[in-house]
C-alpha cells in the first residue's frame, strides 16, 4: 500500500485511540429510502434472517419504530420492533436475536407510523400555511435509528432543505407542519486587507 493510499483510507469503525484519548467516532446517518433491500443479519448466530422490505417511522418520537422483514421465500413478512435492531453497519441491519422473532406474532402498526412510501413526497407547510416543500428523504442515526433531519425539496428554487425533528409541530399521513425560523441576518461585507492591497496596486 502506497503512502497516498494510506492517507486516504476510510476510517475504521470503532474508537479513536491515542495518548489519553478514547473518543467515539461519529456515526454516519442512513437514508431511510435506502433501508429497503438491506440484509438482516443475526449478530449472535451469524446468519441472515431475511431482507428489509420496508421501514415504519414514528413521527411523534422521531425514530424508526419497526422494520418489515421479508424472508427467503419472498412471501412471509415479519415486523421487527426497533428494540431488536442493534445497529446498521457495512450495508446490513444487525439484530440481536432473530430466533425470538420467529415465535412472536407480527406487531400491529400504530396510527402515528408512516411507511417510507407515505413519507416520500409528504407535503410540508409552515405554521402560517405557506408551502415549505415536500419530504424527499429522512436521515436516521445508524445506531439509535433516531431521525437526525428531514430532507425537503423546495420545488420553486429546486434546492434541498433540512428540517430538524424539534421543528415538527404536527403531522398526519397527508402533511407535516413545521415551525419556520426567521432567516439568519446577512453579514455586512467588509473588504479584506488583501483586497485593499490588490486595489491599491492598480
Amino acid at each position: 500500500m502506497t503512502r497516498m493510499e494510506q492517507d486516504f483510507r476510510p476510517p475504521a469503525q470503532g474508537r479513536y485511540h491515542g495518548p489519553g484519548h478514547d473518543v467515539p467516532r461519529p456515526v454516519p446517518a442512513v437514508r431511510m429510502t435506502r433501508l429497503a433491500g438491506l440484509p438482516v443479519v443475526d449478530s449472535h448466530l451469524a446468519r441472515q434472517a431475511g431482507v428489509v422490505s420496508d421501514a415504519l417511522l414514528d413521527l411523534g418520537v422521531g425514530r424508526v419504530a419497526a422494520l418489515d422483514l421479508r424472508h427467503a421465500d419472498g412471501w412471509l413478512i415479519q415486523r421487527v420492533p426497533v428494540d431488536y435492531v442493534h445497529r446498521i453497519q457495512h450495508g446490513a441491519v444487525l439484530v440481536n436475536d432473530s430466533v425470538d422473532l420467529d415465535f412472536n406474532p407480527p406487531m400491529a402498526a400504530d396510527a402515528r407510523w408512516l411507511r417510507t412510501g407515505q413519507l416520500t413526497g409528504l407535503e410540508v407547510l409552515g405554521e402560517g400555511g405557506d408551502l415549505v416543500g415536500h419530504v424527499e428523504d429522512v436521515d436516521v442515526d445508524a445506531r439509535t435509528l433516531s431521525v437526525t433531519c428531514y430532507l425537503l425539496r423546495e420545488r420553486r428554487l429546486l434546492r434541498r432543505l433540512k428540517i430538524m425533528p424539534d421543528d415538527v409541530v404536527s403531522f398526519s399521513d397527508e402533511r407535516m407542519i413545521v415551525c419556520q425560523r426567521p432567516p439568519a441576518p446577512r453579514r455586512r461585507w467588509r473588504p479584506s486587507l488583501t483586497w485593499l492591497v490588490s486595489r491599491g496596486k492598480r
